[in-house]
């Protein structure tokens, strides 16, 4: 992190405002947990699905959780209508010296405007629109291809539990027939150039602020709030003793070139 050049995601600015103790272990240290939460391995299938849906590609018939949930998105959402050109689209801009903006889109418009895909437990409320509008993805996706607009997918992960007795394939049945215009929504994101200029500025002073800085502290009220996967050795860090704990090939695996 001493080097003059620094290249940043929308995930580590994310990582790296909710606790800088976590973005050290993260993105420092380079380490990931051993195992994949249940919620990023679905979300991944999801994404997965998704994209040969924009692509019109074949799927298999979907017999698990993600393909039923991708099926809703092909059922609900006007995705014809965007005119997709590309999908996993890696972008990399430059913001000032030293320091540039890296990060994938899930999908493009043909007129550049990214299309980013959600999935959530949470209901697809106001509350939960206005919250993700503000995230800092929305505006590093705007400011990489220079639009004031971006369109947002959202998928609900099923409430419905399944019953007892009841088969995996009478459950995953139930779950196709659970959803509806309420469960899968799409919405579009609007900001100024104003607005998307400060974020600019914001996202330069936390890139130079991470570059410069020498000590890591914890912010033990996020670890409060929800759970940490790096919690076990966050107090006790031995770079000896990794038991759950891998290092990454390089700090950004997601992306292919960076």
């Amino acid at each position: 992190m001493a080097t003059r050049s620094m290249t940043i995601t929308a995930s580590m600015l994310r990582s790296y405002k909710r606790c800088p103790r976590r973005f050290e272990l993260e993105y420092v240290q380079n380490l990931k947990p051993v195992q994949t939460a249940d919620a990023l391995a679905i979300g991944s299938s999801y994404h997965d699905h998704v994209e040969k849906i924009l692509q019109g590609k074949p799927r298999e018939a979907s017999m698990d959780l993600p393909g039923i949930m991708a099926d809703a998105f092909a059922r609900f959402l006007p995705y014809q209508e965007w005119g997709v050109a590309k999908t996993e689209q890696e972008f990399e801009i430059k913001l000032a010296y030293g320091i540039r903006l890296a990060g994938k889109i899930d999908a493009m418009a043909a007129d550049g405007t990214p299309i980013e895909h959600k999935t959530t437990s949470e209901a697809l409320d106001e509350r939960y629109v206005e919250k993700l509008a503000w995230d800092d993805q929305v505006a590093v996706y705007m400011l990489s291809q220079g639009k004031t607009r971006a369109i947002y997918t959202a998928c609900q992960k099923p409430t419905i539990r399944q019953k007892q007795n009841e088969t995996p394939e009478e459950y995953l049945e139930r779950v196709r027939s659970w959803y509806d215009e309420t469960r899968v929504r799409t919405f579009t994101v609007v900001r100024t150039r104003e607005e998307l200029e400060e974020k600019a500025g914001e996202i330069r002073d936390i890139a130079r602020e991470i570059r410069q800085r020498k000590r890591w502290y914890r912010n033990p009220q996020d670890c409060s709030i929800v759970a940490c996967p790096y919690q076990s050795i966050c107090l006790d860090y031995d770079p000896e003793c990794l038991m759950g704990f891998v290092r990454k090939e390089r700090r950004n695996e997601e992306l292919c070139n960076f």
